[in-house]
């Protein structure tokens, strides 16, 4: 008899997944994390903010859309990123930094929400909830980033 485990794998607990675009470079099974080179985020006092549902990729087209996004944005706010090899490979020949908080795993790769910056926040944490209908994991990102002094 041959069987197959189609329903996701859940963390035990709430977890960051951290990437800074080097695939060695990569950390998680934690809650929170403190960085210590963050940087300013706003480009010239503005922020453009990207907020998309990525489908998890599946979407012919997804790279060349995500891209054409980029270069306007200081933030990205994706939900239903994949970790797949794909991904990873792009995220890793782009200039891009990310977090991912792990709502699931599955097909040997991590889903859940992602934020998307060329810099690091100061702090992040990853939250899961059980979402009250279909139990599926929920997950959600809370990230602060250098702030800066205005004079006026």
């Amino acid at each position: 008899m041959l069987a197959f485990d189609f329903w996701p794998q859940v963390p035990d607990k709430d977890t960051v997944v951290v990437t800074d675009g080097v695939q060695e470079q990569q950390e998680s099974n934690i809650e929170c994390k403190e960085f210590q080179s963050a940087s300013p985020l706003d480009k010239d006092g503005q922020i453009e903010v990207l907020v998309w549902n990525i489908y998890k990729q599946n979407k012919p087209g997804w790279k060349s859309d995500l891209e054409s996004y980029l270069p306007k944005i200081q933030l990205g706010l994706l939900q239903e990123v994949s970790m797949s090899e794909e991904f990873k490979t792009w995220l890793y020949h782009a200039d891009w930094i990310g977090q991912q908080a792990k709502a699931f795993e599955m097909f040997d790769a991590s889903a859940g929400v992602f934020n998307l910056a060329h810099v690091y926040p100061s702090k992040i944490c990853a939250q899961l909830s059980t979402e009250p209908w279909l139990r599926l994991p929920k997950s959600a990102l809370f990230a602060t980033y250098q702030s800066l002094m205005v004079r006026c």
